[in-house]
């Protein structure tokens, strides 16, 4: 494996623990079998934070996510609080 593929590796799976963690709208993320609930979003976000989008352009896909994707309301402050650590891994 080259090291942009251990580097792509990392950061999915860092993204993927504060979408467990920290995001976790439906509020499984304590649930062993759930680790993959939230894998359909990790490579977007990956993307846009490669790509060195705004926290704000992550919001509004994490915004997406929970009232489009999910049918739930919308928490801005979450949004805004877990895609300000998502731009911090680039």
């Amino acid at each position: 494996m080259s090291g942009k593929q251990r580097h792509s590796h990392a950061l999915q799976d860092a993204v993927k623990e504060v979408l467990l963690r920290d995001w976790d709208p439906i509020g499984i993320g304590g649930e062993g079998a759930a680790k993959e609930e939230y894998d359909v979003y990790v490579t977007k976000i990956c993307v846009l934070i490669a790509q060195r989008q705004s926290v704000d352009e992550v919001i509004k896909y994490l915004l997406w996510a929970e009232t489009e994707e999910m049918g739930l309301q919308a928490d801005v402050e979450r949004a805004r609080r877990v895609a300000g650590r998502l731009v911090q891994f680039v």
